[in-house]
C-alpha cells in the first residue's frame, strides 16, 4: 500500500464500491417515497369519508389503522435509509489514508 500508484487506485475502488452498494438504497428510497404518498392520499379519502359519515367509522376504523401502520412503517424506513446515507459522509480521500497509514509507521 505504500506504492504511491496503488494508493489512489485503491481509494477509488473503495469509493466506487460505496457509490455501488448505495444505489439500491436509493432506488428504495425513491420506490418508499412514492409509495408513503399513495398511503397519504389514500389516508385523506378515508378521513374524508368519515367526515361526511361519521357513522361509518366502526367500518372503517381498521382499514384506516391499516393504512397509517403501513404509512408509519414506511417512515420508519425511510429514516433508516436517510440515517445510512448520512453516515457514508464524504468520499474517501487518499490524503486521509495516507496520514492514517503513516501514524502507523
Amino acid at each position: 500500500v505504500q506504492l504511491p500508484e496503488v494508493l489512489p487506485r485503491l481509494v477509488a475502488a473503495l469509493n466506487e464500491e460505496i457509490v455501488r452498494q448505495s444505489q439500491p438504497l436509493e432506488q428504495e428510497l425513491v420506490v418508499l417515497l412514492e409509495r408513503k404518498e399513495e398511503l397519504k392520499t389514500k389516508i385523506e379519502k378515508w378521513e374524508a369519508a368519515l367526515e361526511d359519515s361519521p357513522e361509518l367509522f366502526p367500518m372503517l376504523k381498521d382499514r384506516l389503522d391499516e393504512l397509517t401502520e403501513k404509512r408509519r412503517q414506511l417512515h420508519i424506513r425511510e429514516n433508516e435509509i436517510l440515517g445510512i446515507f448520512q453516515q457514508q459522509g464524504e468520499p474517501i480521500q487518499v490524503k486521509d489514508v495516507q496520514r492514517i497509514l503513516t501514524s502507523w509507521i
